[in-house]
């Protein structure tokens, strides 16, 4: 994948070989630069502060959480919040990691609010096209 720095593109895949019908008919992107993007903030701080919580009874906010949608990286942007929030506060938490956290958004999440969703719809509704 020359120069695209692990980036997986439409233009990486045909990269290494896969052919334009394979990517139109299996390849799904979720998430304007990323996976996190499509998640609102306030299941993101839900996810927060039932994995990764606070101490003293503060909870993660909304308000914290935006600001870091406009990095380059807004899952690097998290990730570096949490671990500064560790280290600041000597919370007893694990540090965020982002297949951990996808797992972990995931559970929080009603059926109802990843349908609303429209990206994630989207993939289940391809991935059950694709297995029948």
């Amino acid at each position: 994948m020359n120069g695209t720095k692990n980036k997986v593109t439409i233009e990486s895949l045909k990269e290494i070989g896969f052919n334009q019908q394979f990517l139109e008919n299996n390849v799904v992107f979720i998430g304007a630069k990323e996976f996190e993007d499509v998640f609102p903030n306030n299941v993101i701080c839900r996810c927060l502060n039932k994995y990764w919580p606070k101490i003293n009874n503060e909870v993660w906010t909304e308000e914290e959480i935006e600001p870091l949608r406009s990095h380059e990286k807004f899952s690097e942007s998290l990730i570096k919040k949490v671990a500064e929030y560790k280290a600041e506060s000597n919370a007893d938490i694990d540090f965020l990691r982002k297949p951990e956290f996808g797992l972990k958004i995931a559970d929080v999440m009603e059926e109802q609010e990843i349908r609303e969703i429209e990206a994630l719809n989207n993939l289940f509704t391809r991935v059950n096209e694709i297995i029948r």
